[in-house]
């Protein structure tokens, strides 16, 4: 949190988008392996393994979900800066 103190407010911006990029790429990962281990579990007949996986898969899509409302808030706050800092420009 230090870090981002001192940097100028253009990377800021630019690294948080970045962090929640990475973020997302993590959780479809990690979605798409736990439906694979799904797909395993119930070929082998260990049903209850299987939904463990689903449920975890659930879980990440839903983190997913909230990784994708923030970037939208972020890139809506940045199109609001813009438009109020070109306000001014303008006057």
């Amino acid at each position: 949190m230090w870090a981002l103190v001192a940097m100028p407010n253009y990377n800021v911006k630019n690294t948080a988008r970045d962090v929640f990029v990475a973020k997302e790429a993590v959780l479809q990962k990690k979605i798409s392996q736990e439906m694979e281990r799904a797909k395993e579990f119930t070929k082998s007949g260990n049903k209850q393994a299987a939904m463990q996986c689903l449920k975890r898969k659930k879980y990440y899509e839903s983190q997913m979900n909230q990784v994708g409302s923030v970037q939208l808030r972020i890139n809506t706050k940045e199109k609001m800066i813009a438009d109020h800092s070109g306000n001014k420009e303008d006057r």
